[in-house]
């Protein structure tokens, strides 16, 4: 199990602020999705490294812009962060996991990694209902050390204060 991640904690941690009690909540989530990933796939170094930036820049536009349509802004971070680290080649990879984390479908992307992504965040929202498989015992432990803290509660409020002002409108995160 991934415990630790120096780039994956580096990069949370200077959106400390902007997390604010959150901050734990998103970690964990993280991490689980992190774990979850590993849990059934053989990553190289360079894969992981992809997907725990992702990871953290994936849902962060919700807290940095305030909004629910926060994907585009959540990418644009990624990429100002990868091209300051000359990683530009990772762009349209890490790009794509934010951008597609939410649809319905799967990723028409080529990379395993992104239909990955896509999946570990639907199972870590629909707690294994939905997306991807991790047998009982590996995502039992990723929940003992990575616990919820609150993180669904948070989306629900969330939503549904959306919901009320826009009873019509779906979710401008959700993707088909």
């Amino acid at each position: 199990m991934i415990l630790v991640h120096p780039t994956l904690d580096a990069l949370l941690d200077q959106y400390r602020d902007s997390l604010g009690l959150q901050f734990d909540a998103y970690r964990n989530h993280i991490y689980r999705l992190l774990n979850s990933i590993n849990a059934v796939a053989l990553l190289s170094d360079i894969e992981l490294e992809k997907i725990a930036i992702a990871a953290v820049f994936h849902d962060l536009g919700l807290w940095t812009h305030h909004t629910l349509d926060y994907l585009d802004p959540s990418a644009q971070m990624a990429t100002d962060y990868l091209v300051s680290i000359n990683q530009d080649d990772w762009v349209d990879e890490v790009v794509a996991m934010i951008q597609d984390h939410h649809k319905i479908h799967a990723s028409k992307h080529d990379s395993l990694i992104v239909e990955l992504f896509r999946q570990a965040d639907w199972a870590d929202v629909t707690f294994g209902a939905v997306g991807l498989q991790v047998d009982k015992q590996p995502m039992h432990d990723i929940r003992q050390q990575f616990p919820n803290a609150g993180f669904h509660k948070f989306l629900l409020r969330r939503g549904a204060a959306y919901s009320l002002k826009h009873p019509l409108k779906p979710m401008p995160i959700l993707k088909w």
